[in-house]
């Protein structure tokens, strides 16, 4: 899995009156943080804690823990990033996304 795959499958997700946020597609590795436990498990790889993924009026998401993911995403600039507070994102993609906004 490339270190982009990775980067994508941990970031920072908000999903808001979603009714199917999880299709239970088992293709490629995922590390999706839904609890203070996964979230602490990304320190010893990435040197911090994941962001939470938030899901606010919606369906569920199966538990996708797969460390393989931290491991990729350790040995790449990723790994210095900072991520956004998932308590900002609704905002921040509300008043950058859209037409003319990308």
């Amino acid at each position: 899995m490339s270190a982009l795959t990775s980067l994508r499958r941990a970031t920072t997700l908000t999903s808001k009156s979603v009714t199917t946020p999880d299709t239970n597609n088992k293709n490629g590795l995922e590390y999706f943080v839904q609890t203070v436990s996964d979230a602490g498990a990304c320190s010893s790889s990435l040197g911090r804690v994941c962001e939470w993924n938030r899901l606010e009026s919606s369906g569920t998401v199966s538990a996708r823990l797969d460390t393989r993911v931290l491991t990729d995403l350790a040995q790449t600039a990723v790994k210095s990033l900072k991520p956004m507070p998932v308590a900002d994102v609704p905002a921040y993609v509300l008043a950058n996304a859209g037409v003319d906004k990308v």
